[in-house]
């Protein structure tokens, strides 16, 4: 038998991560001893600390976990978390029918002409309403992570869509990547709550939505093409590394029909784009002449021994060209570098 957890807030969040640690290494001993220990720790008054800490809601997931024996602990579980959360809701509403409590006004005094000396009054006690209205926020923030129906959430809320498993479609090799896909979606989901916010994200259909569109793409899950744009989302929606691809894609910045069809460079994050940029620059400059490099880098030019008639320049430059017969004198063709200006004299 487990010893009962204190959950407090830090508490809730260390046991979160255990789970989310453990869910994806698949240990399910581990999992039935946590469910275990939260099954006989008391719950009351920490309903709200199970709610901040994301904890309801991964005990909530794991009702669908492959091992038989962790699924049914956590579905009692959480069968449990839901009747206190329907309980302290009742109770709730109880108090809030309550009517007021009606105070009779006192008999009007004798008039008299000394003002008798008063004495500061005491403040008047909360009324019910205040009070059930103050102890109802604990149940409305843990009904909104273990409820069976859609539940309006408050902006403290960590999470704006309730989780849910993708369509099935028939085709195992189909719901075998859209389930891999909604994982990748669920995951970086959770790494960018800061720039979601309050904004609705239902990642089971980000992740139907892009199956299709691969189906439709690449004609059917049976082709090369289809396996190699799967290995390649799920590789740069995961790699940790390029935060910015997920980010983008999540907050909308990028649309999901687009990672069909995108190309696979323009997943690759900012410091792997500027180490291409660089290496195209660094080929580039390779094939350049020596004054088209110095032209192209900006970098200054010896003076030459020729004025230019037009800018008045010093940075000038001349080839000799025989362009008549040999006992001739040859032409010189010369160049401005500072204003491009060309000449020629013999």
């Amino acid at each position: 038998m487990s010893e009962p957890l204190i959950l407090t807030l830090d508490e809730c969040v260390r046991l979160n991560e255990r789970l989310t640690k453990a869910v994806a290494n698949k240990m399910s001993a581990d999992l039935l001893d946590i469910i275990d220990a939260l099954s006989v720790s008391e719950v009351k008054g920490k309903l709200k600390n199970i709610s901040e800490s994301n904890l309801g809601r991964t005990v909530g997931k794991l009702c669908k976990f492959s091992d038989a024996d962790v699924s049914a602990a956590a579905t009692v579980l959480k069968k449990k978390w839901q009747e206190r959360v329907d309980a302290s809701k009742k109770s709730t509403a109880t108090a809030a029918a309550t009517p007021p409590v009606k105070v009779e006004p006192h008999a009007a005094a004798p008039k008299v002409e000394a003002a008798p000396k008063t004495e500061p009054l005491a403040p008047s006690p909360p009324s019910t309403a205040e009070c059930a209205a103050a102890s109802s926020s604990e149940a409305a923030n843990a009904s909104s992570t273990m409820g069976n129906g859609p539940v309006p959430l408050s902006s403290s809320s960590s999470f704006s869509v309730q989780w849910r498993p993708t369509k099935k479609t028939g085709d195992p090799v189909r719901d075998q990547v859209r389930t891999k896909l909604h994982e990748c979606f669920e995951a970086g989901r959770e790494l960018n709550e800061k720039f979601l916010r309050e904004q609705s994200t239902d990642t089971a259909q980000m992740a139907e939505d892009v199956e299709n569109h691969m189906v439709e793409t690449f004609g059917g899950s049976n082709c090369k093409e289809y396996k190699a744009r799967f290995r390649s989302l799920v590789f740069n929606l995961s790699d940790k590394k390029n935060p910015d691809f997920i980010r983008g894609v999540l907050t909308g910045q990028l649309f999901v029909k687009e990672l069909a069809t995108m190309e696979v460079r323009e997943m690759a994050g900012e410091e792997v784009k500027k180490q291409r940029q660089l290496h195209a620059e660094q080929a580039k400059m390779a094939l350049m002449d020596e004054k088209t490099y110095k032209l192209y880098a900006g970098k200054n030019t010896e003076d030459g021994i020729l004025k230019c008639p037009r800018c008045k320049s010093m940075k000038t430059e001349y080839i000799e060209v025989q362009t008549r017969s040999a006992d001739e004198p040859t032409t010189k063709k010369c160049t401005c570098n500072a204003c491009d200006y060309r000449w020629k004299f013999c």
